[in-house]
């Protein structure tokens, strides 16, 4: 099958395939298991230099991510009912954050249960029906991230207190972490950044404030502190991989 300039890495699930090249971004491959042949499924038309790829899986749902050499981390979509797709010739940028780190790894794990945790018949049971893998990263400085999928509701929960605590919290040597998580090209796009991936260690920062700080940005927010550690703490037993 004919590609772009120059392959530099594969990534597969099942019988989906991420092709990325060195220039121009990355392509999607799909095996035909009866035709024993490769078919393109479709690819991103913007140039990119491309340092890993990955999958993001969220139940029945597949996203692809991918690391630049900009030190940013794309999530696409395909979504062939949608204008902008051409039919499904072109992939959907739908979330886009910028990490600080050039990363040259992702790979997959399931979801974690703590063992402290590994007794609670309700936990386990949520953890069987839930089809999530979570998405980690390594870059060339030796640090290591990840990227989960999470409820929509839970989304617009935590994106709340997130704009709440960019302007709540004194910030070190006066930085903008909304500013520094905007994402950064080495050449003009024609479109706006996508965001919508959440700063985990922004809102990490929430479990550390005093009890009184708490309440107050949950009824800032319309709820409580109670759903707010819920939802923070459920990534962190979930990630509780090492």
């Amino acid at each position: 099958i004919d590609t772009q300039m120059y392959i530099q890495s594969f990534s597969s699930v099942k019988d989906f395939i991420i092709v990325s090249d060195i220039q121009k971004s990355i392509s999607v491959l799909r095996f035909q298991v009866d035709n024993r042949c490769l078919s393109l499924v479709s690819r991103d038309p913007r140039n990119l230099e491309v340092f890993a790829t990955g999958f993001v899986v969220e139940k029945d749902r597949l996203s692809f991510v991918v690391t630049d050499g900009d030190s940013n981390l794309i999530v696409y979509h395909y979504q062939p009912e949608t204008l902008d797709s051409s039919g499904g010739q072109r992939l959907l940028r739908r979330a886009d954050m910028h990490l600080g780190m050039r990363c040259n790894s992702v790979w997959r794990t399931p979801l974690r249960v703590p063992f402290s945790l590994s007794s609670d018949p309700f936990l386990m049971a949520l953890m069987r029906q839930d089809k999530r893998q979570i998405t980690w990263f390594s870059g060339l400085d030796g640090s290591v991230g990840f990227i989960l999928p999470v409820l929509e509701k839970t989304y617009r929960r935590l994106l709340l207190l997130q704009t709440r605590l960019l302007t709540f919290l004194p910030h070190y040597a006066g930085l903008n972490p909304k500013a520094f998580r905007l994402l950064r090209t080495s050449q003009p796009l024609m479109t706006n950044p996508c965001r919508n991936i959440l700063d985990g260690e922004l809102l990490s920062r929430y479990i550390h404030l005093s009890s009184n700080d708490q309440q107050e940005l949950a009824r800032a927010l319309g709820t409580t502190t109670t759903s707010i550690l819920e939802d923070l703490l459920s990534v962190e037993y979930f990630s509780a991989v090492f």
